[in-house]
């Protein structure tokens, strides 16, 4: 810690600061597991929905890329006199 290094009173009470701050953190993470799984829940969830949204989205352009190569396409050589 830095009160090894500089060995000044700031120096003890920033690394006193520091190992509290991790002592606070570690039991917010035990108290909030409930929450976490929640979370996790929930990202899981969406990213589900997602997923069948952006195969929906997908399957919707390829239809539409078809229907385009029949119907347009054609259309646009006739058109030019190509056929």
């Amino acid at each position: 810690m830095a009160s090894m290094v500089l060995n000044s009173p700031q120096a003890v009470r920033m690394s006193v600061f520091v190992v509290k701050a991790f002592i606070a953190m570690r039991s917010l993470l035990v108290t909030q597991q409930g929450l976490a799984k929640k979370l996790a829940e929930l990202e899981r969830s969406l990213t589900e929905r997602l997923d069948t949204h952006e195969h929906a989205i997908t399957d919707i352009i390829h239809r539409r890329t078809l229907e385009c190569d029949e119907s347009i396409v054609p259309r646009i050589i006739c058109s030019e006199g190509f056929v």
